[in-house]
């Protein structure tokens, strides 16, 4: 069955928690939905885009997610989601990236996870798991 542009998503109508990481909202939806990450993207992409046929969801940037449309398919008000990239909030690229700490991969609370939560600023390099548990 194909999913319509504009139509609902399963999601859970409490979700996202408060800085929950886009990486882990991409995964619940794909896992949710039955779905690829190439159709989730064309579901929530800014379409004016020129990469917007790309199959990626670019988690560490949200330039090419138009919050509006991720909103509505979600039900969920778009200043929620925007919560969950570090660029939204006003953390540039270079503040997290690999000069600051920052591998490649995902960083995580193997505490948080197991609760099923993952937070946005467990990207940034000055994070450590310690701190990053005072979040939940």
């Amino acid at each position: 069955m194909a999913i319509q542009l504009g139509s609902k998503l399963i999601w859970q109508g409490k979700s996202p928690a408060p800085f929950e990481s886009a990486w882990l909202i991409f995964a619940k939806l794909q896992a949710m939905n039955v779905m690829q990450p190439k159709v989730l993207r064309s579901l929530i992409v800014d379409q004016t885009r020129s990469d917007a046929s790309k199959g990626d969801l670019e988690f560490r940037d949200s330039s090419w997610i138009d919050f509006e449309r991720f909103g509505e398919a979600l039900g969920v008000d778009e200043h929620r989601l925007r919560l969950a990239f570090l660029d939204q909030l006003g953390f540039v690229g270079h503040q997290f990236g690999p000069s600051r700490g920052m591998e490649p991969g995902i960083r995580a609370c193997p505490d948080c996870l197991a609760k099923g939560y993952h937070s946005v600023f467990f990207e940034l390099g000055f994070i450590d798991i310690v701190s990053a548990t005072l979040f939940l």
